[in-house]
C-alpha cells in the first residue's frame, strides 16, 4: 500500500496447566509434596491485534498500534489487558530518535506472591487486582560523535513517564492491602532516565558511563510511612579492550559512588538498599 503497511495478527489458543512440587530435596523431581495441592489452569482465550506504520519521509515513520493481551493463572482469571501506541521513528546517519505514547487497560491485573515479596500468602499464589489503568510516554534518542583520531563517542538517551492507577477499591491484606479507586500501582516509579555516554577507538579500546534515574513509587496501594520509595540514581562505568577478533577483556563499577538509597520495601515494608559498589572483571570470547 505504498507508504502505509498494516499488520493483522490473530492468535487462539487452548491451555491446560498443573503446577507440581516435590519433596526430593535435589532436582530429581521423583516425590511429589503430598500436602500440596496442586493447582490447576485451563481454558481457551482469542486475542487481536493491529499495527499500522506510516512513511512521512526517507527518515521518519510514524506508528501505531492496538494489540489485546492475556496472560494466564493458577486458579484465577486471566490477566487481560487492551494496549495501545502511538509516535513516530526518525533515522539519520547515526541518529535515532522514537517517542511513543502508550496506554494499557486491564481488565484484570494480577500480582504473584514470592518468596522475596513477603506478605501473608504462599509463593506462587495469585491475586486479582481488578481493573487497571497504565499510560505513559516513552522517549529513545541516540547519535553517535565523530572525533579525531580515529575515535568515536556515542551517546544515547532513554526516558520513560508512566501513570499507573487501579480504577476500583476493594481490601485484600494477603498481597495488595486497602485499595481505593485512584492509587498508584505498587513498584512503578513516576519516571526513569538511563543516560549513557562512551568512546569507541581504532585500537580496540571502549568505555561506557551510564546514569540511571528512577522515580519515586511506593510498595504498596496505601502507601503507609514505611512504604515510600524515593527516587533514587546510581552510575555505572564500564571498560572494555578487544585482544583479537575472538576475545575481549572487560572490568565493570557498578553504582561508583557507593548509594545505600532505599530501592524495594519488601519483604513486609523491610527497606532493602540498591546494589553496593561492585566491581567485576572478566572476559568474552565468540566462538
Amino acid at each position: 500500500m505504498g507508504k502505509l503497511a498494516v499488520t493483522l495478527g490473530h492468535r487462539s489458543e487452548e491451555y491446560d496447566k498443573t503446577e507440581n512440587r516435590w519433596d526430593d530435596g535435589v532436582a530429581t523431581r521423583t516425590v511429589p509434596n503430598s500436602s500440596y495441592v496442586n493447582k490447576t489452569s485451563s481454558g481457551d482465550h482469542s486475542t487481536s491485534g493491529v499495527g499500522a506504520t506510516y512513511d512521512m519521509n526517507d527518515n521518519l515513520k510514524l506508528v501505531a498500534g492496538f494489540y489485546q493481551g492475556m496472560s494466564p493463572v493458577f486458579n484465577g482469571d486471566a490477566e487481560e489487558a487492551d494496549n495501545m501506541e502511538l509516535g513516530f521513528r526518525y533515522n539519520s546517519g547515526a541518529t535515532a530518535l522514537e517517542v511513543m505514547y502508550f496506554a494499557s487497560d486491564y481488565a484484570n491485573l494480577v500480582g504473584t506472591c514470592s518468596n522475596s515479596s513477603g506478605g501473608d500468602c504462599e509463593a506462587g499464589q495469585t491475586f486479582s487486582g481488578g481493573e487497571v489503568d497504565v499510560s505513559g510516554l516513552e522517549l529513545v534518542s541516540s547519535t553517535v560523535f565523530e572525533g579525531q583520531n580515529g575515535i568515536s563517542y556515542p551517546v544515547a538517551i532513554t526516558f520513560t513517564s508512566t501513570d499507573a492507577t487501579f480504577e476500583n477499591s476493594f481490601s485484600n491484606g494477603d498481597y495488595w492491602g486497602t485499595v481505593a479507586a485512584g492509587d498508584d500501582v505498587p513498584y512503578i516509579p513516576s519516571s526513569v532516565l538511563n543516560i549513557s555516554a562512551g568512546f569507541v577507538t581504532e585500537g580496540g579500546w571502549s568505555g561506557y558511563l551510564r546514569l540511571a534515574d528512577h522515580g519515586s513509587s511506593c510498595s504498596t496501594a496505601a502507601c503507609g510511612t514505611y512504604q515510600t520509595i524515593d527516587a533514587y540514581n546510581y552510575m555505572d562505568i564500564t571498560i572494555r579492550k578487544a585482544v583479537n577478533a575472538n576475545l575481549d577483556v572487560y572490568g565493570v563499577l557498578e553504582n561508583v559512588s557507593d548509594n545505600e538509597d532505599v530501592a524495594a520495601r519488601a519483604p513486609k515494608d523491610g527497606a532493602r538498599s540498591q546494589k553496593p559498589q561492585t566491581f567485576k572483571v572478566g572476559f568474552s570470547y565468540k566462538f
